[in-house]
């Protein structure tokens, strides 16, 4: 898996040069959102091998947890034998996130974010399978995601001062309930895929091409991304 994600991402590379600068920013977007992704899944993988099962989806957008390794089955609460595993994630998220959003550390954008490719959102998902009513699965995915995000503001304190360019926190809780199955809920083992914390990473879409082009001049500049009007 992770031999084709590394191929997806030469591939999305090669196209950049066939491309006008707005599709350019689009597909390099793309190329950054699933190296974060990938970087995240393979420490996790070697740290945790034998603790969680963890994997990006089909999409290259999400970072997936199986729900029922974090836990237990109807539970609103983080294994206590887990929670080293939100910990170690919210290291991760935050070191990998910072060149594309705007923080309080010393960076130099030029270097680590050359393209001026922006994080919009990091959205902490919470899913459920079909067992119970539509309230109460709603209701059970976003508690969840709830006790993921502060396990992780408590190991990383300074989480929500990440922000997008319209100066808000990147990191962001919802619960979908069974709305967005990932397997069919007619077997055993499809409602374990089910229930799941996923991490979703949502890129900035410039609306236009000046919109790109200023965006990378404040980078070529060596300024800070900026807050936009």
């Amino acid at each position: 898996r992770i031999n084709d994600l590394l191929a997806e991402i030469d591939e999305l590379r090669r196209k950049l040069n066939e491309q006008n600068p707005l599709e350019a920013y689009i597909t390099m977007a793309q190329v950054q959102r699933l190296e974060i992704l990938r970087r995240i899944e393979e420490a996790l993988k070697i740290e945790f091998k034998d603790q969680i099962l963890v994997e990006i989806s089909t999409e290259n957008d999400a970072l997936r947890f199986k729900g029922e390794g974090l836990f237990a089955s109807g539970s609103r609460t983080l294994q206590r034998n887990k929670r080293t595993i939100i910990d170690r994630l919210a290291e991760l998220v935050t070191e990998a996130i910072s060149c594309y959003t705007v923080n309080g550390r010393d960076l130099n954008y030029s270097e680590c974010n050359p393209y001026g490719i922006v994080i919009e959102a990091v959205q902490i998902e919470g899913h459920t399978d079909d067992v119970g009513t539509d309230s109460f699965n709603i209701e059970l995915s976003t508690a969840r995601a709830n006790d993921a995000f502060f396990t992780m503001l408590r190991s990383q304190k300074d989480l929500l001062s990440y922000l997008n360019i319209r100066g808000q926190p990147v990191i962001s809780v919802a619960g979908y309930g069974e709305m967005r199955p990932v397997a069919p809920n007619s077997t055993p083992e499809g409602k374990a895929e089910n229930r799941r914390i996923d991490l979703r990473l949502i890129m900035y879409t410039p609306r236009d091409r000046e919109q790109v082009e200023r965006i990378q001049q404040q980078i070529k500049d060596g300024l800070r991304l900026v807050v936009e009007e």
